[in-house]
């Protein structure tokens, strides 16, 4: 039967588990243009989602209206959340090979759909507009030529496996995409572009340098994108764990049992958070580096005939522990947050003071009672948990987190036995 401290740390864990299925699906507009297909704009707020895929639809209030009107890429003509990020409808032409290692074609792919789809738009210029479409596929970039008022073209390019050579190769035909609009806007002055364009990799970063060169801007000009959101935050913040270390061994006696303490002490803890859409900060890829000290105390009482026999180990432990995360902030304002999540500890601990007790006691025969210790060298052990966390933000400045590492398997520590560790934090960050 588990204790009661531990049946309360289910509850809740299980609590706030549930929590973001009792909260209400939190909506996030922002003030926002739609453009129709007749060219009319209209003014009001846009639902702005974490779009890791460009959109399927909207969900758009006009003025102050809480009338909800859903878009689609066949109903208007483009959408811009202002300041943050802005999409134009388009039929086009979409490519369906992937590009990704694992999955990669071993030959030249050139199959294709057409859907009529939202693109996000990168860089709009007198010349030539960049845009982006992403799906579970892969992300695309297409080119528009405003001069002839055309569908946006793919910029075509396949990575695939050669099986002769062993390699992965590269068919970079956008770059004979780009040499004619590079030939058509800067005349005689391409060869430079030109040069700069066949060493380019299929990256926005990369791509937008181009663009803003056909439509005679500054390189360095921002793009559409609002680059106001900080792209990652740091933290520093002290907590507590309370830590219980028991055997993993299984006894010879099944007549024995087990005793554990669980000890609680301070830890420290150092890290940086990185949403994976600065604009809207709900999905986040959290790294920290923890230390922590933590204590092991565990018996093993084993019955004999007229006294109990006793095995017991204690060491002092000290661990540095890198946690990779991804939480999600299930509650996104600028004055509070709620979030959870999950990730994986790789921890490396340090073992002092490592004592096995070996001992009896009896009620029967006082001679049979006394005990003796052996100590054991220091020593080093790396081993790993699968981790859940969750917790509160307040003003973008105080994080009150929690976390629960899941034991799944056991591991040998401080050079003597297989152990179980049940690993409870809850500390405080300060956000810079």
């Amino acid at each position: 039967m588990p204790s009661q401290f531990m049946k309360l740390v289910f509850a809740f864990f299980a609590a706030i588990i549930l929590l973001p299925f009792q909260i209400s699906a939190q909506t996030n507009y922002k003030a926002s243009i739609v453009t129709t297909k007749s060219g009319q704009t209209i003014q009001g707020f846009i639902d702005y989602r974490e779009w890791l895929s460009n959109p399927a639809s909207v969900n758009f209030k006009a003025g102050n209206s809480t009338a909800l009107q859903i878009y689609k890429p066949t109903d208007i003509s483009s959408f811009e959340v202002t300041g943050l990020d802005a999409y134009q409808a388009a039929k086009v032409s979409i490519s369906k090979v992937r590009i990704d290692l694992q999955n990669m074609a071993d030959n030249i792919d050139t199959n294709t759909y057409t859907a009529t789809v939202f693109l996000k738009l990168l860089q709009k210029g007198d010349n030539v507009s960049l845009l982006a479409y992403t799906d579970p596929i892969k992300t695309r970039y297409y080119i528009s030529d405003n001069q002839e008022q055309s569908a946006p073209q793919e910029l075509r390019y396949q990575a695939y496996y050669d099986h002769d050579s062993r390699s992965v190769k590269k068919k970079n035909t956008y770059y004979a995409q780009l040499i004619d609009l590079a030939k058509k806007y800067k005349g005689n002055d391409a060869d430079a572009l030109i040069n700069q364009i066949v060493t380019l990799n299929y990256t926005d970063d990369e791509l937008l340098k181009v663009v803003k060169q056909l439509n005679n801007e500054d390189p360095k000009k921002a793009p559409i994108q609002s680059s106001a959101f900080p792209t990652y935050h740091l933290f520093a913040g002290i907590g507590l764990n309370a830590t219980k270390t028991s055997t993993a061994e299984v006894p010879s006696d099944n007549g024995s049992t087990d005793v554990s303490k669980r000890f609680v002490l301070p830890e420290f803890t150092f890290g940086v958070s990185t949403p994976f859409n600065p604009t809207t900060g709900k999905l986040v890829f959290r790294t920290e580096l923890g230390f922590l000290l933590s204590k092991a105390q565990t018996l093993r009482y084993y019955p004999e005939d007229n006294y109990t026999r006793i095995t017991g180990v204690s060491f002092n432990q000290i661990t540095a522990s890198l946690r990779v995360q991804v939480v999600n902030n299930f509650y996104n304002t600028d004055n509070f947050k709620f979030y959870a999540g999950g990730g994986l500890a790789i921890n490396l601990s340090r073992y002092s003071n490592v004592v096995i007790t070996e001992g009896r006691t009896s009620t029967l025969i006082a001679e049979y009672n006394g005990s003796a210790t052996a100590s054991v060298a220091p020593s080093n052990t790396a081993w790993f948990m699968p981790m859940v966390r969750s917790g509160f933000v307040f003003n973008n400045k105080i994080d009150l987190t929690f976390a629960y590492h899941i034991n799944i398997k056991s591991f040998y520590a401080a050079n003597t036995m297989f152990v179980n560790t049940s690993l409870i934090e809850a500390g405080v960050n300060y956000i810079f």
